[in-house]
């Protein structure tokens, strides 16, 4: 479990190990999105190791996270309430939601991007 108020460090180092990997939806950031540079550039400050200095998760486990979300058929990603209420909430909030958009897991049948799984469209 992450120390309180350090979700942006550990949603941008999985972003970070997504981006690095290439487990990305490239097709999908290109029509989808705006600001993936940007993005890249924020994450990029976030590596495995220094997310675990902030986080107390330990970078391996941040590592596997990534890898298992970025390889996920329909992954699943869940933002609890009041997590725009913290300190450094809005920062929290936009490094989590961008990380469907760099699977692609919008386009993706049974993925919950932000909250409960989708149904196909017939």
């Amino acid at each position: 479990m992450p120390h309180p108020g350090t979700d942006a460090a550990l949603a941008l180092a999985i972003a970070n190990v997504l981006i690095r990997e290439d487990q990305l939806d490239r097709d999908f950031i290109a029509r989808g999105t705006v600001g993936f540079d940007a993005y890249r550039d924020e994450a990029s400050r976030f590596p495995p190791e220094r997310a675990a200095e902030i986080t107390g998760v330990p970078a391996e486990a941040i590592r596997e996270l990534a890898r298992s979300y970025g390889s996920a058929r329909a992954p699943f990603l869940r933002v609890g309430n009041g997590l725009q209420r913290h300190t450094n909430g809005g920062q929290a909030v936009r490094a989590i939601v961008c990380l469907p958009a760099l699977v692609g897991a919008f386009d993706r049948p049974g993925a919950a991007p932000c909250g409960r799984p989708s149904t196909p469209s017939r």
